[in-house]
């Protein structure tokens, strides 16, 4: 929460180093990391107009977390994503959370 308010910039590295080098599983703990990295992406998109392919880093980190990881709450995730952005991410949440028609209509 602090770092939350206080220092944004800090998020994401620290939530990478207790979930990647601690090996830590709280779904708190994921479900945060994902939404700091669609939170980042959709940053760069909002001030600078910029597109962000799918080969773009952050989007790969962002996909890779999100097939790999088993301890978010999918349903959770995905009412923080856009509809209107970030499909292949959307459709990998949706296949997570077991709703595989919403998925391939993506």
């Amino acid at each position: 929460d602090f770092l939350l308010k206080n220092k944004q910039d800090l998020v994401i590295p620290y939530l990478e180093h207790i979930i990647m080098v601690w090996y830590e599983d709280q779904p708190l703990f994921h479900n945060t990391l994902i939404v700091q990295y669609k939170d980042a992406i959709l940053k760069r998109v909002e001030e600078n107009g910029e597109v962000v392919d799918i080969n773009d880093f952050a989007r790969k980190k962002l996909v890779k977390f999100i097939r790999t990881s088993k301890e978010y709450d999918p349903s959770v995730v995905l009412s923080k994503f856009p509809y209107n952005l970030l499909y292949e991410e959307r459709a990998i949440l949706l296949g997570k959370a077991e709703r595989y028609r919403e998925a391939l209509i993506i």
